[in-house]
């Protein structure tokens, strides 16, 4: 999961670089291109929107997607395990005792459970794609 998370980043921080980069090839396509400057930026702020909502959804999907799939693919004992080494990275030994707890590790089970996880994928990336659909 976190390395997924981490992907994750690297996307979004790539989304942000191509919406800059639309803003500067804009405001030179601008630069040379006619009419009011104020036209212009309204028409630039709408494209760097639509570019950035495709690159919002393209992740959405691919995160959820390798989400569900990853959690299809690890066993119960792999996720209890891996949401321990989680919260002893993030929290500490204590939290990592609060862990082991049968109750604890009966929620985490749970709530990473294939079934769960995909429903959720599928709901989110369902919203991924209507945001898509025209109005």
């Amino acid at each position: 999961m976190l390395h997924r998370l981490s992907w994750l980043a690297r996307y979004g921080t790539g989304a942000v670089l191509l919406c800059v980069s639309t803003f500067v090839g804009g405001l030179a396509g601008s630069a040379v291109a006619g009419g009011t400057t104020e036209s212009q930026l309204e028409a630039l702020s709408h494209l760097i929107g639509i570019v950035g909502a495709y690159a919002f959804q393209i992740a959405l999907v691919l995160f959820l997607g390798w989400l569900a799939i990853d959690m299809w693919r690890l066993t119960a004992d792999v996720r209890t395990a891996g949401f321990t080494q989680v919260a002893t990275w993030v929290g500490g030994p204590d939290l990592a005792r609060a862990t082991s707890m049968p109750v604890v590790q009966r929620w985490v089970r749970a709530l990473s459970s294939p079934a769960l996880v995909s429903t959720i994928a599928f709901i989110g990336i369902a919203y991924a794609l209507m945001l898509t659909s025209p109005s």
